[in-house]
């Protein structure tokens, strides 16, 4: 595994060197079906930030509904003389690079969630200008921060065609109490499973997980922070267009932060639990 990802590496850093957008680089080689998001983000980060010293901000959606990609493909082609990557959090485990300027990419992101995290990188060129790219990334977070995000009455690009289906919203944060006296990593697992579970049974819904007033993106981290106690609480909220068995899950989600965590473990390899 550690030489396929430096092979990877090898040949994402050959394609940089011809001064290719990451994201581009991203779509063709498939970056996605060969190593876990974790993997990318590291990637990301060394040849963005240490290898190239990229400007970077960090950032959430509104939790309003920010579906229409439209105005941040706008603002991203009113900032020429930059090469800019957004790598955006669609789910817990789910990182996706775009190229601002590609509107293809764009479209694959499709719906925007509420609260999703973005990050964005961004170098002027050909002349390095740090204040020029903090004040374009700064316009950028402004635009995507807004309530809603709607796309310019007066551009062309305003007639592209929006996202079917309802509008997307977020419910409420539930509290879900730790019970377990150590919270470990059987917790941690039945959590995934649970929401893998719910997940595949309605594509249309996605899970989000909040600790201490703030998102978490990738589950197994709840484990490795090794803060999580007796008494503390995770929150969720689904997103989506209609919600479902939300409190089911509340339920199941409940279970699997106590003792009784055990029946969310056991499942078949590459299989989900059938609990929705």
């Amino acid at each position: 595994m550690q030489n396929m990802h430096s092979g990877l590496i090898s040949e994402i850093e050959r394609h940089l060197q011809k001064t290719r957008n990451l994201a581009d680089i991203f779509h063709e080689q498939r970056l996605t079906e060969k190593m876990p998001p974790e993997a990318l983000a590291e990637i990301i980060h060394a040849a963005l930030i240490r290898d190239r010293g990229y400007t970077c901000l960090s950032f959430n959606l509104t939790t309003a509904d920010p579906r229409c990609w439209q105005t941040l493909y706008e603002t991203a082609a009113s900032g020429d003389g930059f090469d800019t990557v957004i790598a955006y959090h669609k789910t817990i485990e789910d990182l996706f690079l775009i190229n601002p300027l590609k509107i293809q990419h764009w479209e694959e992101a499709g719906t925007l969630v509420p609260c999703s995290l973005m990050v964005g990188y961004t170098c002027a060129v050909p002349d390095r200008d740090t204040e020029r790219e903090a004040r374009y990334l700064q316009e950028f977070r402004s635009i995507c921060t807004q309530s809603p995000l709607s796309p310019s009455v007066d551009r062309p690009h305003s007639q592209l065609p929006l996202p079917e289906g309802n509008a997307i919203r977020a419910t409420t944060r539930y509290a879900v109490p730790v019970t377990n006296e150590f919270f470990h990593y059987g917790n941690v697992e039945a959590w995934r499973n649970i929401i893998e579970s719910y997940q595949k049974k309605y594509g249309n819904l996605k899970v989000q997980i909040f600790y201490r007033e703030k998102p978490v993106y990738r589950i197994g981290s709840l484990f490795k922070w090794g803060k999580v106690n007796v008494g503390d609480a995770i929150h969720f909220s689904v997103v989506g267009p209609e919600f479902k068995d939300v409190a089911k899950l509340k339920k199941y989600l409940t279970m699997a932060a106590s003792p009784r965590f055990m029946p969310f473990i056991k499942k078949n390899v590459n299989t989900s639990l059938n609990l929705f």
